[in-house]
C-alpha cells in the first residue's frame, strides 16, 4: 500500500511578504485563498544581488493590495520600480525596546571616547571612510578608540587600511557577535558612526538605518551620512549629527564636534531615546500594522458586499 503524501492546509486572512522576491514567489498563496497580499518594501537590492525583471515587478504590484517602505525615500525606490503610488503606504521598521535599555556612557574625562559602528562589511556601509576619519580625529589630538562590528567581503581590505594608517590598536575590527556582546558594546560607547554612502533611487542606498534606533535607545550619541531615508530617522541637531557621505573630513568634524561639548551628552542622548520611544518603538508600530491590516480586510468585505 503506497503512503499517501501529506496535504498542506492553508487558511489565512491576509497574507503578508517582508521582501519583493517572497512576495512575487509566494504570490499564488492569496489568489487560491482569496485573501489580500501586503509586502514590505527594504530598499533596492545591494549590487551582485539578483533583484526581479520588470515583468515580474509588474506582476507582482498588480497583485499586492498594499507595499509598505519604511521611509519616504524607499516609497520613492519603490515607485521608481513601477509600484503605483497609491498602493504604498510609509511604516518604519521597529525595535524592541526592551533589548536596548538606555544606560548612557558619561564623558570619559581624562580617558578615550568610544567609538562604535556596527553593519555588514561591503563597500556601500562606508566604513573605510569612517576609519579615515578616525585617523582625521587622531592627528588633531583626539584621544578616541572605534570598534566596527560586522562581518563581509570587505573584511580584509579594512584592516589592510586601518595599518596602513597606522591605526592598530586604535581601530579594532572584531567580526560578528552575539546579542549579548553588542549590547554591552552599546553601553560602553560613547559617539556611533554609520558611514554609509548614497547611490541614488536606481541603486542600494540605506532605507533607514536600524543601528541607528538601536543606538539611540541605548543612549549612544549618533553620527551619520546625509544619505537616502537616514534624514527622515533622526531629529539632527537635537539628538543626531549628520555629515557629508564619502568624506572623511566631514565624519571627524561631526564627531570632534560632539567631543567638544561634553556638557550638551546627557541631553542629546535623552533626546535620542524620546526620539525613538516615539517613532520606532515596535509596539506601536505593531499596533499601526493592526489597524492597517483591520482597513485592509474591511475594504475587501465591503468590495464582497457589492
Amino acid at each position: 500500500m503506497l503512503a499517501r503524501a501529506p496535504v498542506l492546509r492553508l487558511d489565512a486572512d491576509l497574507v503578508h511578504a517582508h521582501s519583493m522576491r517572497l512576495a512575487y514567489e509566494y504570490r499564488h498563496i492569496p489568489t487560491v485563498l482569496d485573501v489580500p497580499m501586503i509586502m514590505t518594501f527594504h530598499g533596492q537590492t545591494p549590487r551582485g544581488v539578483g533583484g526581479l525583471d520588470r515583468h515580474k515587478r509588474n506582476l507582482l504590484f498588480e497583485g499586492v493590495e498594499v507595499a509598505l517602505a519604511n521611509t519616504e525615500f524607499a516609497r520613492r525606490q519603490l515607485v521608481s520600480l513601477g509600484c503605483p503610488v497609491e498602493k504604498t503606504r510609509i511604516l518604519p521598521q521597529g525595535i524592541r525596546l526592551s533589548d536596548y535599555p538606555f544606560e548612557p556612557a558619561d564623558f570619559p574625562a581624562g580617558g578615550r571616547v568610544r567609538l562604535l559602528s556596527v553593519g555588514r562589511l561591503q563597500p556601500d556601509k562606508g566604513f573605510r571612510y569612517a576609519i579615515s576619519a578616525v585617523r582625521e580625529l587622531v592627528s588633531r589630538g583626539y584621544d578616541v578608540d572605534y570598534t566596527i562590528v560586522g562581518g563581509g567581503p570587505e573584511d580584509g581590505a579594512l584592516r589592510t587600511h586601518t595599518a596602513h594608517l597606522g591605526l592598530d590598536g586604535v581601530v579594532h575590527l572584531v567580526g560578528r557577535v552575539d546579542d549579548d556582546t553588542l549590547g554591552d558594546l552599546y553601553r560602553r560607547s560613547h559617539v556611533f558612526i554609520l558611514p554609509s554612502v548614497g547611490s541614488g533611487l536606481d541603486d542600494h542606498t540605506e532605507t533607514q538605518g536600524v543601528v541607528i534606533q538601536e543606538a539611540q535607545a541605548s543612549g549612544v550619541i549618533v553620527t551619520a551620512s546625509r544619505v537616502g531615508g537616514i534624514p527622515e530617522c533622526v531629529d539632527e541637531g537635537r539628538s543626531a549629527f549628520l555629515f557629508e557621505d564619502r568624506n572623511p573630513e566631514a565624519i571627524a568634524d561631526a564627531v570632534s564636534a560632539v567631543m567638544d561639548h561634553p556638557e550638551k551628552w546627557r541631553r542629546w542622548q535623552d533626546a535620542g531615546r524620546a526620539w525613538v520611544e516615539a517613532r520606532f518603538d515596535v509596539e506601536v508600530l505593531g499596533e499601526r500594522m493592526g489597524r492597517l491590516y483591520a482597513q485592509i480586510l474591511a475594504q475587501r468585505a465591503k468590495e464582497a458586499e457589492s
